[in-house]
């Protein structure tokens, strides 16, 4: 870096970048351009003559830094993310602009709720970057973003081994999905209903139009016969039910199965059966004593009886109903610092958070009782909400996705030779301080003890070193 590049920061302009450039540095031609039509992907900034130097003012305004919305993204997503940082460089010349006098350095990348790229241009003559610079930036943003296609992931990896800009923004199109006529300007989707590029040309000259290549024509395939029509199979033959049985009239043993022809036959057997000598009683046998059974004290009864010559068994009886024992809910357990804590989305060693910065709850809600925040000096931490849509990995620590007042990408814990600041990314609910909301983008040191509040709806912690 040949300019030293100061941060300030204060609650009325917000955070700034400040650059000196000796007077004869600059390069008067691409400073007028510039001012005269800003390009939108770079950081808008003011300039002051101050005893013989250029004084450039950065305002960074409602833009995070793009180290710190680092994660998983989608293809689409990742393809115009590359497009953004690296587009610029080819087309930058249309205002005068050196390629290597941009700051080529992760985190000097800016990024706004649209997804659009912010650089900070030095209008100077003497370059502040070179080729290792830029493949340097690229290797780092790629380790720190990640594509749900592996394929193509692997496709970028390989490139920056042997980068060539052109080549990997070439590389890059097809994931795009151009649109072959009226394309969309950068950064913009294509309208709905054009109709998707099926070749992309090598790519255009700094300032000149893409070059759209018409898809050849298909040869016409020979029409598709209908397939011949099934023979129809005879139908299956419907099962006969079997004839009924003869029937049964009931009576004796004896007269079972006899069928009577008329009247005259029943009057006969009748008088013979009246005639005939009747049979002498046998005597009873002595009763026995009765046995006392069953559930009341009944005699059970284990005889069977005999009705039209088919034996009958006793209907069984149902057990007796025994309500089942009644619920009886766990202890509650008390909260114990040693193991793990699991919301769903993120994991917590509570052994290693008792020791290192951490942030401890306020309260007795559902919300993670600690988080710890292991981060080494120059590293970040960034905590945010869970999306299911876009899967977990977006912070490094997510709350549930059913908090409310905490956005996607809410806040980042980073650590600098100072100790740690809090770095609100511009959420919807804000970011609060002892109860004071903090500038957005804006880092602000944290005293221990002090009382971290993410939204308003709870999610309030206190800091702990």
């Amino acid at each position: 870096m040949v300019y030293d590049i100061q941060s300030n920061s204060d609650f009325q302009s917000g955070a700034t970048l400040v650059v000196k450039v000796p007077e004869d540095e600059v390069d008067k031609k691409a400073l007028y351009t510039i001012l005269a039509e800003q390009p939108d992907f770079l950081l808008p900034f003011r300039h002051i003559s101050v005893d013989g130097q250029i004084e450039f003012t950065y305002q960074i305004g409602n833009r995070s830094k793009l180290t710190y919305l680092s994660g998983n993204r989608s293809t689409g997503d990742y393809a115009d993310l590359w497009f953004s940082i690296l587009h610029p460089l080819l087309n930058c010349d249309d205002w005068f602009m050196n390629p290597y006098s941009f700051v080529l350095k992760p985190e000097y990348l800016y990024c706004d709720n649209n997804k659009a790229i912010y650089f900070v241009y030095i209008p100077s003559k003497r370059a502040c970057s070179d080729y290792e610079t830029l493949k340097s930036m690229v290797t780092e943003v790629a380790k720190q973003n990640h594509v749900t296609d592996v394929t193509l992931e692997n496709k970028v990896v390989w490139a920056i081994q042997d980068f060539s800009l052109a080549e990997f923004l070439q590389m890059l199109r097809p994931y795009r999905g151009y649109a072959p006529q009226n394309a969309a300007p950068y950064g913009q989707q294509a309208a709905p209903g054009q109709p998707q590029a099926a070749q992309y040309p090598a790519a255009p000259a700094a300032g000149a139009p893409p070059q759209y290549s018409a898809p050849q024509p298909q040869a016409a395939q020979p029409p598709i016969q209908p397939p011949p029509p099934a023979k129809k199979q005879a139908p299956a033959p419907v099962p006969q039910a079997p004839p009924p049985p003869p029937p049964v009239v009931s009576g004796r043993a004896d007269d079972i199965n006899i069928v009577f022809e008329d009247a005259k036959d029943r009057k006969r057997d009748k008088a013979e059966k009246a005639s005939a000598p009747k049979k002498e009683k046998e005597p009873k046998a002595p009763k026995e004593p009765k046995e006392k059974g069953g559930l009341f004290g009944k005699k059970s009864n284990d005889q069977q009886e005999i009705i039209q010559g088919a034996a009958v068994m006793p209907p069984p009886q149902a057990p007796a109903y025994a309500p089942p024992p009644a619920y009886a809910p766990p202890a509650p357990q008390a909260y114990a610092p040693q193991g793990m804590y699991d919301d769903g989305a993120t994991q917590i060693d509570l052994r290693e958070a008792a020791g290192g910065p951490k942030l401890r709850y306020v309260g007795n809600s559902g919300h993670p009782p600690m988080i710890s925040v292991p981060v080494a000096a120059g590293g970040i931490f960034s905590i945010g909400r869970f999306d299911p849509a876009a899967g977990a990995g977006q912070s490094s620590f997510e709350f549930d996705k059913d908090t409310k007042a905490v956005s996607r990408r809410h806040a980042v814990i980073e650590r600098n030779a100072e100790g740690f600041v809090l770095v609100d990314l511009n959420s919807s609910a804000g970011t609060f301080i002892n109860g004071q909301k903090i500038t957005p983008n804006t880092p602000v040191r944290l005293e221990k003890g002090c009382r971290i509040s993410f939204g308003y709806s709870g999610a309030d912690y206190t800091w702990e070193e």
